[in-house]
C-alpha cells in the first residue's frame, strides 16, 4: 500500500528511502507539484531534474502513451533550440528568451495537467498489476 501523501513526504528527504514504485509516485507528485506552483519548466531546472528519465520510464510502464508524448515533445523543442536536456542547459536557455517565447510556445503545462486524472488512474492500474494499492 502506498500512501501519496507520505511518499511525498519522506521523498522530499531523499529518494533512496523509497521503493521502485514509491519514488514514481513521489516524482509523478513533485513533477505536478513544482509546475503548478512554478511553472512547465521548473521540475527540469530543479534538484529532482536528475530523476526525470526515471520518472518518464514510469509513465512508459504506465502505458501513459499521452503523457510521455507530451514530455517527448518538450525534448524535441529543446532538441531544435539546441538545448540540451540539463538542468543548467534549460535554466540558461530560459534566462535569455523574451516573453515572446514565453507566450508563443506550447503550453505543456496545461496539456500535462489536462491528463492529470487519466494519469493517475494508470499509475493506479499500474500499481495494482503488481499488487500495490495505491491511496486516495
Amino acid at each position: 500500500m502506498i500512501d501519496p501523501t507520505e511518499v511525498f513526504v519522506r521523498g522530499h528527504s531523499g529518494l533512496a528511502g523509497l521503493t521502485h514504485h514509491e519514488r514514481l509516485v513521489f516524482l509523478l507528485s513533485e513533477f505536478e507539484t513544482l509546475m503548478i506552483m512554478e511553472g512547465w519548466d521548473d521540475f527540469f531546472t530543479s534538484r529532482w531534474a536528475e530523476h526525470y528519465p526515471e520518472m518518464k520510464t514510469g509513465l512508459s510502464l504506465t502505458n501513459d502513451h499521452q503523457s510521455v508524448a507530451i514530455l517527448d515533445d518538450y525534448e524535441s523543442h529543446l532538441r531544435t533550440n539546441g538545448v540540451p536536456l540539463e538542468s543548467a542547459a534549460i535554466d540558461s536557455f530560459l534566462a535569455r528568451q523574451e516573453s515572446k517565447y514565453f507566450t508563443t510556445c506550447r503550453d505543456w503545462r496545461d496539456d500535462y495537467l489536462r491528463l492529470s486524472e487519466i494519469r493517475w488512474s494508470k499509475v493506479t492500474s499500474y500499481l495494482k498489476a503488481n499488487g500495490i494499492t495505491l491511496l486516495a
